[in-house]
């Protein structure tokens, strides 16, 4: 007999499944044995759409979360994306603007909701500015630090964003520093002339109870504009 049709194959017992030539179909689970090989034909598509994907190779960038602004906010607000997953995490900062004029653009770290922020940080800001009308490195190294800048004296024109990539590291780890640097693109309104800019600094305390599970941008005075494209994306460093 070279054909078979049926509606329904049910194992024999609840015991083992139903074996295939070599392959065990239970529970609406597929076993390959070892040393057996799944093929996919030319064309076909694995569609694994909110599947929880575990043991295959997963080095380099994963997509955790993306965060977009379409309406004017006090900020934006990555709520839970650092986790025990990964230990160091690339952030992508686009076409982030103030409603005003002349604002800086900031960043906090802070806990899973972001109902408690961390406020202590030392960091270096250095900008280029074509002009130099304006002072070009700014830092802060106290106790009481409200956030990290990112961008000086923004801009609030449609024709420019705060265009920034970060690596953050050990954010989630209490016993570490969380550290970050990174550079971006920005129009100081001050200098009057497109600028570049690269941070580098740390969080003050390596012990703080409050481990660092999300990240906040936001403007010193004003809101965030509500924009096309205007988003923050976060990837994890898979290290395998």
């Amino acid at each position: 007999m070279s054909e078979l049709k049926v509606d329904t194959i049910s194992e024999r017992t609840a015991a083992n499944g139903v074996a295939v030539d070599g392959v065990t179909i239970k529970d609406s689970g597929l076993t390959i044995p070892s040393g057996g090989t799944l093929d996919i034909a030319s064309g076909a598509t694995i569609d694994a759409t909110g599947a929880t994907i575990t043991g295959f190779p997963q080095g380099g960038l994963q997509h955790i979360t993306t965060v977009t602004n379409t309406s004017d906010a006090s900020s934006v607000d990555i709520s839970g994306c650092f986790t025990s997953a990964y230990n160091t995490y690339k952030v992508v900062i686009n076409n982030i603007a103030p409603t005003s004029n002349i604002v800086h653009i900031e960043m906090q770290f802070g806990n899973s909701d972001l109902s408690s922020i961390y406020t202590r940080y030392q960091y270096v800001n250095a900008m280029y500015s074509a002009s130099f009308a304006t002072n070009p490195m700014y830092h802060d190294n106290s106790n009481t630090s409200t956030g990290i800048r990112l961008a000086n004296d923004m801009s609030n024109s449609a024709n420019y964003g705060c265009n920034f990539t970060l690596d953050i590291h050990n954010p989630y780890d209490d016993d570490l520093f969380t550290s970050f640097h990174g550079q971006g693109w920005a129009f100081n309104n001050s200098g009057n002339y497109g600028n570049t800019y690269m941070v580098i600094g740390n969080t003050m305390s390596p012990d703080d109870s409050a481990r660092d599970e999300s990240l906040r941008i936001y403007p010193h005075s004003g809101n965030i504009a509500g924009r096309t494209g205007a988003s923050v994306t976060v990837y994890g460093y898979a290290e395998s």
